[in-house]
């Protein structure tokens, strides 16, 4: 049982950490290198642990004055805080009686931990103290010749600070960090992904990587290495290395719209992490050679070229710069500008004034200059971006219709001359109250209402032609034969009528009757039903039938009307 405890209390001891151990308690006593180094000394860790026993003789020849002006003290500093149990201090006056002293004591934050006044302190322990400030409460000169501070000896383990990365190139980078300040520590080591880059001593605290691979991961780790062969957990840093510089893919679907005084240019961006920005290169193609020259970069997708001359070809090409700062090969597009068009005049208007000047204005152009003419002589020359002009009233012309006499010859910045314009005024400043689909649908309307008659109007006159034309059709007479059936008037038709015929009066047609003999059915032979209808061996010839004569007798009063009428040659004037 005994064996298992010791056992459990060890691996307890093994598991504890060691970035603090703690020694039995120490002395720090200044002695003569407080005597030598005057009123402002450093104090570091490694003084407890070589500490030297201050209860030797007074030496009477080194001491340290220390007045009670406010302005004369004694202060330490320590390089790092530590914990202190107890201090004494040995001091005398002129007249060698021993003396107290004060002793302030302040945290690293500047804070008062204890001001004490004796010649030692034995009571509770001060943490963090940073600075101790000694004074004279006195009110005589005191002779100071030791000070003895009494602590734990403790040693931290820390761990490097500020560690940062700076990249030279893709492949290179710098890290530098700061190096703890402690009596113990003799040097840190430098890991790469978990392989031991570099052992450096305490005063090195920066290193440089170079020549790593592209698209990699790494992880570098600093650990701070102590004189006891302890080596702290370290401090980790995570470095990515991009991928091989190339250059970006090309722009896609480049397009180009021409004008006489611009060119519209528009594309699609490709799908590429590493696009940075995109070029634009323009040739005017003068000579056979091609000589591009940068005109524009822009992440965007469209650019419009306004420094373009009429009927000229140019050749534009564009290329991507990646984020490697790589430009690709580029795409290229020949437009050629079409012919500069001559300005237009719009909206032209005359106004007359109060005092009778005439006011002409015009919305455009806005660029070039405008000519006037009054009385179809030049009045004026004014720019365009103006807008309008004056025209006093005694220099105004007038038309036959009344209306100011005045024209407008729209000029291009390239000299270019437009049409006459003529600005709307008298007349030609009516509105009708309609317009052209209104006088459509109104005309349609109306023909809705008057198509009947006129069809009706012309069934009297086209009917008769057209049953005339069916009858000949259908008697089977030849053109020659048919009559011309020309349109008569009244009295021309009862000329015709009362007009006698040379030819002889046709005689009534006699009356022919026909006779019908009647004859008797044949008798046929009894037929049985085994007899076969088709396969009779014998046929008979039947006998004729015998019919009833018959004599059509006309109506007496039909046939004296029929022999006194005018023949129908004679009526129709044939």
């Amino acid at each position: 049982m005994f064996k298992k405890l010791v056992l459990i209390c060890g691996l307890v001891f093994i598991a504890l950490p060691l970035n603090s151990v703690f020694a039995a308690e120490v002395k720090l006593s200044l002695g003569s290198h407080f005597i030598n180094d005057g009123s402002t000394l450093n104090l570091s860790g490694k003084n407890f642990e070589h500490a030297f026993d201050s209860n030797t003789t007074i030496d009477k020849k080194s001491f340290v004055n220390l007045s009670n002006s406010n302005s004369d003290n004694i202060s330490l500093k320590f390089v790092e805080p530590i914990t202190i149990t107890s201090f004494s201090n040995i001091a005398t006056g002129t007249n060698s009686a021993r003396m107290d002293l004060r002793f302030n004591f302040y945290n690293s934050s500047g804070d008062l931990l204890l001001s004490h006044t004796g010649r030692s302190y034995k009571g509770e322990r001060l943490y963090d103290v940073d600075r101790v400030v000694i004074t004279n409460p006195q009110s005589i000169l005191a002779l100071v010749y030791d000070i003895s501070f009494y602590g734990s000896g403790e040693i931290n383990y820390n761990e490097i600070s500020n560690l940062s990365v700076q990249f030279e190139n893709k492949r290179n980078v710098l890290l530098s960090w700061k190096n703890p300040i402690n009596s113990y520590f003799v040097g840190t080591k430098l890991y790469r992904n978990g392989d031991l880059l570099a052992s450096l001593d305490k005063d090195t605290s920066s290193y440089k990587d170079e020549n790593l691979a592209y698209s990699s991961y790494n992880e570098y780790r600093i650990v701070s290495v102590y004189n006891d062969g302890v080596e702290t957990n370290g401090v980790v840093k995570n470095v990515e290395i991009d991928s091989e510089p190339r250059a970006a893919k090309d722009i896609l679907e480049l397009k180009a719209k021409a004008k006489y005084n611009e060119v519209d240019l528009s594309w699609l961006k490709p799908k590429d992490e590493k696009l940075k920005h995109v070029n634009i290169y323009r040739d005017k193609s003068e000579t056979e050679e091609t000589s591009f020259k940068k005109i524009f970069e822009t992440n965007g997708t469209t650019f419009k070229d306004f420094t373009v001359e009429p009927e000229t070809i140019y050749q534009y090409k564009l290329t991507t710069t990646s984020t490697d700062n790589m430009e690709s090969e580029g795409v290229e597009k020949t437009v050629k500008t079409p012919a500069e068009p001559p300005p237009v005049l719009k909206d032209g208007t005359v106004e007359e004034e109060v005092n009778g000047d005439y006011k002409f204005t015009w919305s455009e152009p806005t660029n070039g200059m405008v000519r006037i003419l009054v009385g179809g002589k030049e009045y004026a020359t004014v720019k365009a971006a103006e807008k309008q002009i004056i025209i006093p009233k005694s220099d105004m012309k007038y038309t036959r219709l009344g209306d100011p006499d005045i024209q407008a010859i729209p000029i291009s910045e390239s000299g270019l001359e437009g049409g006459k314009t003529r600005p709307s005024t008298g007349i030609s400043d009516m509105d009708l109250p309609f317009g052209v689909g209104d006088l459509i649908k109104t005309g349609s309307g109306l023909l809705w209402w008057i198509a009947p008659f006129v069809l009706l109007g012309l069934s009297f006159l086209l009917v008769p032609r057209l049953r005339k034309l069916i009858v000949n059709a259908v008697k089977g007479k030849k053109k020659d034969d048919i009559p011309e059936t020309e349109r008569r008037t009244k009295t021309e038709g009862n000329e015709i009528e009362n007009k006698v015929s040379d030819r002889p009066i046709r005689e009534p047609r006699e009356i022919k009757v026909r006779e019908r003999q009647l004859t008797i059915a044949e008798n046929r032979r009894e037929r049985t039903l085994k007899e076969h209808r088709f396969n009779r061996a014998i046929r008979e010839p039947r006998e004729p039938k015998h019919f009833f004569n018959r004599v059509r007798v006309p109506r007496e009063g039909r046939q004296s009307e029929r022999a006194s009428r005018i023949p129908r040659e004679l009526r129709k004037g044939r």
